[in-house]
């Protein structure tokens, strides 16, 4: 008799437990796993966390945000609309990690450009959402907002990011300011 990986027993279980539509926790999925996994016991995170990374490799979840994730469809399976809005995910996902930064290193040219940078991808989060929506019944539950009402959410939040943006400027100008009187 051949004995699984738990690998692919923590797999199993996660294919088994998310619903399409549906998203879940990174901590809600481990601890289906610890709970439903055959050899639960063996279970470590590293495994879990593998597991998970091998099925978002494959498409067959799919990363909403940081620790969030929804069943995803494998290949095939993916029409045209679902594989483009998957790769502006992808997209926007790697674009988020990577202009993470400390503001106060950052010289006036690259807060500028971090401020268009925001704009852009407030404007894919937006466009993305329309992708999504595109080919979905009219009048539906009406629980999803409008594309027109998701750009108008995203350039407010855009708006107090730059208010926070020009707050933390200020303070550390004012630092900059003490420490500097203080030497």
């Amino acid at each position: 008799m051949c004995m699984r990986s738990l690998s692919e027993i923590a797999k199993d279980v996660i294919r088994g437990y998310m619903e399409n539509g549906n998203e879940y926790d990174r901590k809600e999925l481990v601890a289906v796993i610890k709970e439903k996994a055959d050899r639960k016991e063996e279970m470590t995170d590293g495994v879990i966390a593998g597991a998970i990374k091998m099925l978002t490799a494959s498409g067959e979840i799919v990363v909403i945000a940081r620790g969030k994730y929804k069943k995803g469809t494998v290949g095939k399976e993916q029409n045209m609309q679902e594989r483009v809005t998957l790769l502006f995910r992808k997209f926007k996902a790697d674009l988020d990690r990577m202009c993470m930064v400390n503001a106060l290193n950052l010289k006036e040219e690259d807060l500028q450009f971090i401020s268009k940078l925001n704009e852009i991808t407030n404007n894919l989060e937006a466009s993305i959402w329309e992708l999504e929506d595109f080919g979905k019944e009219k009048g539906g539950s009406g629980a999803e907002q409008a594309p027109e009402a998701k750009v108008e959410e995203a350039e407010k939040v855009e708006e107090e990011k730059k208010e926070t943006g020009t707050r933390k400027e200020k303070k550390g100008q004012k630092e900059k300011a003490n420490n500097t009187e203080a030497a």
